[in-house]
């Protein structure tokens, strides 16, 4: 492509990009989502166990929010007047209608369960709140047995929470969607009874839910509509949205270049975005690679690598090309259960990975940050905190490692390097 080319290739991108931020329902979207909301503020997007515990308030009528036993009544009302699946008697018209709920215990997380009501001696009702992940492992099989031996085998209703009101895998279960959370929720925030406080809170919630969490909602609309006359701007957007890997991968480089600055590592040719890297105290003591590779512009054989693991970033210390003798010497000290002790309790996460018999040894794991926060670390304006606390994560792994190759590297004067 010359030079005309790419101007003018550059110049029609500028005009759809232009022409998306006019657009009035982009406009509107943006205002939508400059709104202050506390949840919002909290981080809640998206995030099960905060959904839960704010249901779980909500639903308790023990609860000081000033709704007592009403929106308890009105959840279990709707769940079980379309629920198409046999339910007990108990939660058939009258009685629940007519019955004081007040003395309903609510638990979170009691046996794993998201949330559990419980009438003493009377009913109990499970609630499965799934947002963005699915079921896994037979648990909700394994929760209706867990009631039966542990909760007196009491009358139970079993509802499956989802956005979209999606199926469980199990026929006793009530597929409900956040639509009816989010319909209860409205209701109550504009009746005269609530307080005005509590009112605040359920309307923020009630819009959180319409922006972040309902399949069907006026923000959902208004995106499919954007994109419908924008397609080409959205998708040239999508194409540089970071991933999960990238963004903490940038991430990792900052902290490499902070702890360069300090004099704290020494940075090695890149691997996945980001420098290897070893510790300057140990210069002297690391071997050499083997002659015959080229692992590394430094040429030592042992270095720190970040590594993407199953859902996080790690960092791996490497043991690389080093002649075969050297090699059989250090994994004879680091085999050592002494050792190993020494990195596995300072060292929170860390994992022995001895593979004596490969060129690249990765013979420790340590997690550093798990991809699923990026739903909340995407949204930091200043990443300057993330980055020292990854950077003391860092810094941990280092002492810890230093206290042991130290001692691993000196007690043989055949592996020291000779290099200045």
């Amino acid at each position: 492509m010359d030079q005309e080319d790419k101007t003018l290739a550059s110049n029609n991108l500028e005009a759809l990009l232009i022409n998306l931020l006019d657009d009035n329902d982009f406009q509107a979207l943006s205002d939508m989502e400059e709104r202050f909301n506390i949840f919002d503020a909290l981080g809640t997007r998206r995030q099960e166990l905060r959904h839960s515990d704010f249901l779980s308030y909500i639903l308790d009528p023990g609860r000081p929010h000033g709704l007592g036993d009403k929106l308890l009544r009105d959840f279990l009302l709707e769940v079980t007047e379309d629920a198409e699946t046999v339910i007990p008697d108990v939660f058939h018209g009258v009685p629940l209608r007519l019955d004081p709920l007040n003395d309903t215990q609510v638990y979170r997380e009691y046996m794993h369960i998201d949330i559990l009501l419980r009438m003493p001696g009377k009913w109990l009702v499970l609630i499965e709140n799934k947002i963005g992940a699915s079921e896994h492992g037979g648990q909700l099989t394994k929760y209706e047995t867990q009631i039966e031996t542990h909760l007196d085998n009491l009358p139970a209703l079993l509802i499956y929470l989802t956005p979209s009101g999606s199926p469980a895998s199990q026929p006793d279960w009530i597929p409900v969607s956040y639509t009816l959370v989010h319909r209860l929720v409205k209701k109550w925030a504009i009746a005269s009874s609530t307080p005005n406080d509590v009112k605040n809170a359920l309307s923020n919630y009630a819009d959180y839910l319409e922006g972040h969490v309902l399949e069907d909602s006026k923000v959902a609309e208004l995106c499919r509509s954007i994109y419908k006359r924008h397609k080409q701007a959205i998708d040239i957007l999508n194409e540089h949205i970071p991933t999960p890997k990238d963004f903490y991968l940038d991430l990792a480089q900052k902290v490499m270049n902070l702890l360069e600055k300090e004099n704290r590592i020494v940075l090695d040719s890149k691997y996945r975005k980001v420098n290897r890297f070893y510790d300057p105290r140990l210069k002297k003591l690391l071997p050499e690679i083997d002659e015959s590779a080229s692992w590394t512009r430094s040429g030592k054989g042992i270095l720190f690598e970040w590594e993407i693991g199953a859902g996080h970033l790690r960092l791996d210390l490497v043991i690389g090309p080093v002649s075969e003798t050297d090699r059989k010497r250090i994994f004879q000290y680091l085999e050592s259960s002494e050792y190993q002790a020494q990195l596995t309790g300072q060292v929170e996460g860390l994992k022995i990975v001895s593979r004596i018999g490969k060129r690249w040894a990765h013979y420790t794991q340590t997690p550093i940050i798990a991809f699923e926060q990026i739903y909340e670390d995407i949204e930091l304006e200043d990443t300057r905190e993330l980055v020292n606390t990854l950077k003391a994560k860092v810094e941990t792994i280092l002492e810890a490692h230093y206290s042991v190759l130290s001692e691993v590297l000196s007690d043989d004067p055949a592996l020291h390097s000779e290099s200045p």
